[in-house]
């Protein structure tokens, strides 16, 4: 496979489909072997979601569904795909995309000796390999190896042109903000940044989403290490790699919620607002900026919204935590964030601590969308622990919820309102487990 080795340097100066940096930081299924973490809609409606699977070692994973929820056999071997990247057993897959042939783009993480490196895939429209992609359809993309510095893709987008913009984390001691831009044929796009590459060092920070402009810039959101506590954190890029000073201060933006924040996913408005979703504490946050990195004070509180999920504190002493790692805007506006909450008495544990698929849909203006589940919340038991990583809204305004749950691929569709699809796998859920 290609490796494409470069050294980090400091720039000065559609949507997107992500698989929040939970990954790397104890995630909260940490008891699933298979694992979701993105998932796309192909225009024929079927579902494509990417991941890992942990049978013997890690190693990419994807899935594809018809609108049943029933495993496409006509992808890869009785719908499913396994791939290798790298030479250690370590890889993952973070984030697919589709493209406009219908071809597949996956990005997410490769171990090279004892470093990690962005593994980039594409596959043909059946599952296979693409032949014409780096090399035998893969890439892998080095951040400094050579002096220890790992990194890993949490993010990818496609541009109008067909080039790959991929985001994700790089570092050593700290980590930093990083982007590489790939041609159609899989190689870093020399016209962008340093050599295809762009990593930004102050503050300390991994960026979890990407999501591409109308006018071709690029904004990745994710969270900042800088200081005494976590914050959100926003980047702007020109569409040649260089941070773009009309965003923010110098093109970042940081923003402090509650004690402690972080943002996990990123949606744009048809409006050019944008929407990062994560959380504050122990509670979902959604937060909605202007064009120009301010916070939106018609969105919320002042710019963004807390929701408690579950409870704050329950009788035995145990807090819920809920957290969003996924967030989409409606057409209509609404906005739909998705996560994690490990709400006492759901799963049948007696206090705590099994997640459940978390979702809440608030107003255009910040509110909970009381027409939506029970007050604007829902919550989905798997077996074990389950938490979303991503979703995505079908043309017909469903929900599809992709994740992970007792060591299997987890999706659940739910309609406009909220509730289970009962067309939709087994009563609205599905469950996907690999083997060799």
């Amino acid at each position: 496979m290609r490796r494409t080795a470069v050294v980090a340097a400091v720039v000065a100066g559609l949507s997107a489909f992500a698989a929040p940096s939970a990954i790397q930081g104890g995630e909260r299924s940490a008891a699933s072997l298979d694992i979701a973490y993105a998932v796309a809609l192909q225009p024929d409606g079927k579902l494509v979601v990417a991941g890992r699977t942990a049978s013997g070692h890690w190693r990419f994973a994807l899935a594809r569904y018809d609108d049943r929820g029933r495993l496409d056999p006509r992808f890869g071997t009785g719908g499913t795909v396994v791939t290798d990247f790298g030479s250690h057993g370590y890889s993952y897959a973070s984030a697919i995309a589709v493209q406009r042939d219908g071809k597949l783009v996956v990005a997410g993480r490769g171990r090279i000796s004892a470093v990690d490196d962005f593994a980039i895939g594409r596959y043909t429209a059946r599952g296979s390999l693409d032949p014409t992609f780096g090399r035998g359809g893969k890439t892998l993309t080095g951040f400094g190896s050579a002096r220890g510095f790992s990194a890993w893709a949490n993010s990818l987008a496609i541009q109008p042109d067909g080039k790959a913009v991929v985001a994700g984390t790089s570092g050593k001691s700290a980590s930093r903000f990083a982007l590489a831009r790939y041609t159609t044929a899989g190689k870093l796009d020399r016209r962008f940044g340093r050599h295809g590459v762009v990593t930004t060092i102050q503050p300390s920070g991994q960026p979890s989403a990407v999501a591409l402009q109308r006018d071709g810039k690029i904004v990745a959101a994710g969270t900042s290490f800088g200081g005494e506590r976590e914050k959100i954190a926003l980047e702007r890029y020109t569409a040649e790699g260089r941070l773009d000073p009309s965003f923010g201060t110098g093109g970042k933006v940081i923003t402090a919620i509650g004690s402690w924040n972080d943002g996990r996913a990123l949606a744009l408005q048809r409006d050019g607002k944008l929407v990062v979703a994560g959380q504050s504490g122990d509670d979902f946050a959604v937060s909605r900026y202007t064009a120009t990195g301010r916070l939106d004070r018609s969105f919320g509180k002042g710019g963004d919204v807390v929701t408690p999920f579950g409870v704050r504190q329950d009788g035995n002493g145990l807090a819920s935590t809920d957290e969003a790692l996924a967030v989409a805007v409606q057409p209509d506006g609404k906005i739909v964030a998705a996560g994690a909450s490990d709400v006492s008495g759901r799963s049948g544990e007696q206090h705590c601590c099994f997640d459940d698929f978390a979702l809440v849909r608030y107003t255009a203006d910040g509110r909970l969308d009381r027409s939506f589940g029970d007050g604007g919340k829902v919550l989905t038991e798997f077996d074990g622990n389950a938490s979303v990583h991503a979703i995505v809204i079908q043309p017909d305004g469903k929900i599809v919820a992709a994740g992970g749950g007792a060591g299997s691929f987890a999706l659940a569709r739910y309609t406009s309102r909220g509730q289970l699809d009962r067309t939709f796998g087994n009563g609205g859920r599905v469950t996907t487990r690999f083997r060799d």
